[in-house]
Order: C-alpha cells, then structure tokens, then sequence
C-alpha cells in the first residue's frame, strides 16, 4: 500500500511497502514538490512491485556488482578468475564510492573508462567493460534499471599491449631449456621438471600442478587434463574451462621421466611412511607442489644460466610451445585443441603474427614449387 502525507516543508511525501525476497516488511518512500508528483511515482512503484526487488532499487553500483560475481560468475573458475573479478569490484569502488546503481548515467561511466584508460591497455578496458555490460544486462532483467549505460561506450587507452615477441622464448632458447631443465631436476626439486613438462606440453601452470599419476597412461603415452590445484589458497578445482577438459600426446622422454619421478616417489613415501594426497605428480621430498612463484624464480634461474636472450615468465612457455609447432608446422586445429581453446579462432588470434610468418615461409616455398 502507498501513502501520501504533506510534509512540514510543503512537499509531499510518498511511501510504498513492500516485502523484501526474506520475507521482511521493508518501506521506499521519496518528496515531492507537488502531491500529483507523488501520486504518480507511488503508482510506478506499486506497479513495479509486482516484478522487481525493490530492495535492489537502493543497492550501490559496487555493491551490486559483487552480488553479482558471486551469484552469477565465480562459481567453478579459477582463482585467477575469481581474483580479477574482485579486483575490477575494487576498481568501481574506488571510482563510484556508494553511488546507487541506479544513478549511474551514461556519461559518467563514459568518464570513469576514460580515467580507468589512461594507465592501462585496451585489452584490459575491454574487458572491464565486458564485465559491467554483462551485469548490466542482469540488472535491466531484474528491473533494476531500464537502459544499459555501457551501450556504446568508448574504449579509450594510455598503455599499449605487451608486445607479442616479449611472450616468446627464441626457439634455439626454448630447446636449450628444456635440455637443461632435465639436468637441473631432483626429487628435492620439482621446479625443473615442472618447466620442461610445460615446455613438452603447452599446459597451464595449475594445470601441471593438479596432475595426478591417474591421469597418465605410460603405456600410450598420453596425459589427461581434469582438474586445477592453486597453492593460494592449497586447493583443487576445476579447470579454466570446458575446453580445458582434453588428452593429449606426450614424448616418449617426458613419459620416461615421469616414470622415474614415479617410482622414486613411491618408493620414498613407502620408506618414511608418508602419504601422496591426490597422488600429485610433483610432489617433492616434502610432500609439497612447488608454488606458481618458486616455479617462476626457477625459471629465472635457469635462463640466465643458460644465458637465454630474453626473460619469460612459465605462463610464457605454452606461448613458446605453440610457437615451436607452429614453426615446425602442425596444423592450427590440433594446436587449438592440444593447449586447450575452444576454438581455433581463439589460438588464430592471439598466435595470427606467428602465423603470418609461417606464411611468408610457405609463399617463399610456393614460388619454387611450380618451376621444377
């Protein structure tokens, strides 16, 4: 029911009541200058009752968008994921303070991206702005507001992306390293063979980290994806998507070393009487998966002493592993699928400068093809 009372200041107060989705009486009310401007917005909020939380109708801009990650897009990904949809949730709250969702207007999201842009890239804008369109969309679903203030919305930027080359060990480099990794390798530490696991497969790091000696099979020498494991915090989930579900090929070598791995493991744990939880297949003398950090200070290590001529981080390596077929020339699809995109769209995008090169090679070897 809405009520209407004039107030002492000569305005006119409207009130509304409503239950909230718990069950609990709740009340919206607003001033007007005249009692017909009260009448009317108390008709559109009865009206509105019927098909909106009016609760929401007061909920900020930050506050809404983290109910929403959480309702809507943190379960079952990453922790990475997880991590960078709070940390663009912090970013709003920054920007927007306790601004009401609802006040939000187009130019001022207008003005936020254009702040937010002139320190970062246009890859990272795009898909903040991703992020809040989605939420958007939801909010204009429940009613909460009626227009999509990202709608047309400029992407402007003040970084450049990194540059694709910074992604990628040179390939003489890339098969020094993986060398030297199997020299560097202990049971004390993993690290090394970590590196050269990723370096033979394309894998994500939690990828490697949540292997389990299940998911190998020796005798065909192939190796399935089925779960992730973070060390921050110490636990397994799932893998970054459905694509990332896959079985791959591996070498005869990586298989051998694995095997080895496998037995003095056992064999350890048996003799002191510890137990491999999981079964994970890096574990070390410590029953511990070495961290996405020690693998990274390894990696530091090993290519300055293998006097490599650029720096990369372990994520780094699956770019160089694709770049190693592309250049040894196998077929986009079967990469797309080996390193886990949905799509050979997706792999065609970000490796398309690796491609004109190989390109650039086959037009080279056309134009002799035709004049023996």
């Amino acid at each position: 029911m809405a009520s209407i009372k004039k107030q002492d200041t000569g305005n006119w107060q409207a009130r509304v009541s409503y239950k909230n989705p718990a069950g609990k009486n709740k009340t919206k009310s607003l001033s007007f200058k005249t009692k017909n401007e009260a009448v009317e917005w108390s008709r559109k909020i009865e009206i509105e009752k019927s098909t909106t939380d009016l609760s929401k109708l007061n909920t900020g801009f930050y506050d809404y968008y983290m109910w929403w990650i959480k309702t809507y897009r943190i379960l079952n990904i990453t922790h990475d994921g997880v991590l960078r949809y709070k940390r663009y949730g912090k970013v709003i709250k920054d920007h927007f303070g306790d601004i009401l969702l609802t006040d939000i207007t187009k130019p001022m999201y207008q003005e936020f991206l254009n702040k937010y842009g002139q320190d970062y890239s246009k890859e990272t804008v795009s898909r903040l702005n991703s992020y809040i369109r989605a939420m958007c969309l939801d909010a204009i679903d429940e009613q909460i507001i009626h227009t999509d203030f990202t709608r047309k919305a400029k992407i402007t930027y003040g970084k450049e992306a990194k540059e694709p080359d910074a992604k990628f060990l040179e390939l003489d480099d890339f098969e020094k390293l993986m060398n030297y990794s199997i020299a560097r390798y202990s049971f004390s530490n993993t690290s090394p063979l970590i590196i050269f696991f990723i370096c033979q497969t394309g894998a994500r790091y939690e990828e490697a980290s949540g292997l389990s000696w299940e998911d190998i099979n020796f005798k065909d020498n192939l190796i399935s994806f089925r779960k992730a494991y973070k060390i921050n915090p110490r636990e397994l989930g799932p893998l970054k998507n459905n694509s990332s579900y896959r079985t791959i090929a591996i070498s005869p070598k990586l298989t051998s070393l694995l095997q080895q791995l496998k037995d003095v493991q056992e064999a350890y744990y048996k003799a002191n009487k510890k137990e491999n939880v999981h079964n994970f297949v890096f574990r070390n003398q410590r029953l511990e998966n070495p961290s996405n950090k020690s693998v990274n200070e390894m990696l530091t290590d090993m290519l300055n002493e293998i006097k490599a001529k650029k720096q990369v981080s372990v994520h780094d390596l699956r770019h160089t592993h694709v770049s190693y077929l592309i250049a040894n020339g196998y077929d986009i699809v079967f990469i797309s699928h080996r390193i886990g995109h949905a799509d050979p769209a997706t792999t065609l995008k970000i490796y398309s400068h690796l491609m004109s090169a190989l390109n650039d090679k086959e037009n080279s070897q056309l134009r002799t093809l035709f004049d023996k």
